[in-house]
């Protein structure tokens, strides 16, 4: 077997693929208390997992589930920043969206992709211990504090123990450190009434929160953002605080193209000026060419802008996630890591209309 694609239920099918000989190397984020039944790992597996304290208080992790897995051998871990969900034993590669949970199993539909290959299993394998190095091992010490924050949870207002971008809205603007960013111009356009409006339904009642604001763009014939790309958009006057997106692009009736974005309603745009004294002077001739536009990433092309840019505004990202290292000895030919490729270039988006202020949400 090559590849192989489960779901809308995945579960089952994961499961018995990875009943095959060990051991076994999984990353996935959260478990409920049923996971060592879905994934039934044993002596000498290694298990990375989101045990974090608002992933525990939120019971997005549950301590019995590590009770278990600790009680049978396995080696568990623990990253606050893993969202991923892969598994890796000798014979199979299996990554996909499931969480090990009934929730997961029963409740929301998912999708896995299970590979044979060799390559794919040893890049597998490779991620997994690739974010043990990062984590903090869980050892039956941990336990009575980690069932007091489950305990804590449940006497409690879970919304208030949440998991950004997990089940709830994330509590800061930029959440990866994946994500690109864009320095560029604007101009004003009309905007078609009955499209706004229609625009103004679908941001509010897909993008509702109480941390942020939400507005959307009217974009170029052939243009558009990632769900997390950043843009700071400037004028003759200076830079706009930055905002991040949250959607894929719409199409409306009228033909035209748009997407939605948040921002923080407590944070200003700030003249040129304002962004001299601020930045060093590198950084800041960096933005003087009339035509200006700037795009890269938020850890390796061109990051350190971004980074003092976002500082600019108090804003911070997560820190990079280390590029994984495959051993060439171990992974047989075949195509490239996208971990160690540079990114390709982005379309640009130098014109890029908004619209106006006064019709925010």
């Amino acid at each position: 077997m090559e590849y192989k694609f489960v779901g809308p239920k995945a579960w089952r099918a994961i499961t018995k693929a990875i009943q095959t000989a060990g051991p076994r190397y999984a990353a996935v984020a959260f478990l409920g208390s049923d996971a060592p039944k879905l994934m039934p790992l044993t002596l000498g597996d290694v298990l990375v997992t989101n045990a974090s304290d608002s992933a525990v208080r939120s019971h997005s992790t549950s301590p019995q589930a590590i009770e278990t897995y600790l009680a049978a051998g396995v080696e568990v871990w623990s990253s606050g920043a893993l969202h991923a969900k892969v598994i890796a034993t000798a014979e199979r590669a299996v990554i996909g969206s499931a969480n090990a949970s009934a929730r997961s199993s029963r409740r929301t539909n998912e999708a896995s992709v299970i590979s044979g290959t060799d390559a794919m299993i040893a890049w597998t394998r490779a991620f997994v211990i690739a974010e043990k190095s990062e984590s903090e091992q869980v050892t039956a010490q941990d336990l009575p504090r980690l069932n007091a924050l489950w305990a804590d949870g449940a006497d409690q207002d879970n919304d208030r123990f949440g998991v950004p971008g997990i089940n709830t809205s994330a509590d800061e603007l930029v959440t990866t450190s994946d994500a690109r960013f864009f320095v560029c111009n604007y101009g004003e356009v009309d905007v078609d009434e009955v499209a706004g409006k229609e625009m103004n339904r679908i941001v509010r009642r897909a993008h509702r929160s109480t941390n942020f604001g939400t507005d959307w763009l009217v974009l170029e014939d052939g243009d558009e953002f990632r769900i997390d790309d950043v843009l700071f958009l400037w004028d003759d006057d200076g830079l706009e605080a930055p905002v991040v997106f949250i959607d894929i692009p719409r199409d409306q009736a009228d033909g035209s193209r748009y997407q939605a974005y948040r921002y923080r309603t407590d944070l200003d745009w700030k003249s040129w000026d304002e962004l001299e004294e601020a930045l060093d002077s590198s950084n800041y001739q960096r933005l003087l060419p009339d035509d200006l536009y700037i795009e890269g990433d938020l850890s390796y092309w061109n990051a350190d802008l971004a980074r003092a840019l976002l500082d600019v505004w108090d804003l911070t990202a997560p820190l990079p996630t280390p590029r994984i290292v495959y051993d060439p000895e171990l992974v047989p030919a075949g195509p490239a890591s996208r971990s160690d490729a540079i990114p390709h270039r982005a379309p640009r988006f130098r014109k890029i209309a908004r619209l106006a202020p006064e019709s925010h949400l």
